[in-house]
């Protein structure tokens, strides 16, 4: 009997780590490392945003491919570092003015209940990316 109640806590405490029984009941974070905005353990309302098919309206995602540069190139890592941060502060700022406290990359995160859908907001970061000025 007391082996029973110890192997029941442990599977309690397996399932939290998990994120099972996290935050809300309705989602499990499935890869946390593709998560771009929020936090893992805290969170109400999330969304996805698929990042390919925002970067190719970056401005300097878009000089990397036509100045046909690769990771060889010094300039290479100027500009993904620029954009990945236009990425960021489009996805943050779209993530706060939709109320959204978790965005993740498309997959990385599911609705444990059928009735429940995650909003994917690629379309609205691929608006707020365009709305700003090249070279910011």
């Amino acid at each position: 009997m007391r082996l029973c109640a110890i192997a029941a806590v442990i599977v309690s405490l397996v399932l939290l780590s998990t994120g099972v029984f996290a935050k809300g009941e309705k989602y499990e974070v499935l890869d946390s490392q593709k998560v771009y905005y929020g936090d893992c353990a805290s969170f109400a309302k999330p969304a996805t945003v698929n990042a390919d098919e925002v970067f190719p309206h970056i401005h300097e995602y878009k000089l990397i491919g036509e100045r046909k540069l690769d990771e060889n190139d010094p300039e290479y890592w100027v500009l993904l570092m620029k954009a990945n941060k236009v990425f960021k502060d489009a996805l943050k700022a779209v993530a706060v003015s939709s109320k959204h406290d978790l965005v993740a990359e498309r997959g990385a995160i599911k609705a444990l209940a059928p009735d429940t859908t995650i909003p994917d907001i690629t379309h609205l970061v691929v608006a707020e990316v365009e709305r700003k000025p090249e070279g910011r």
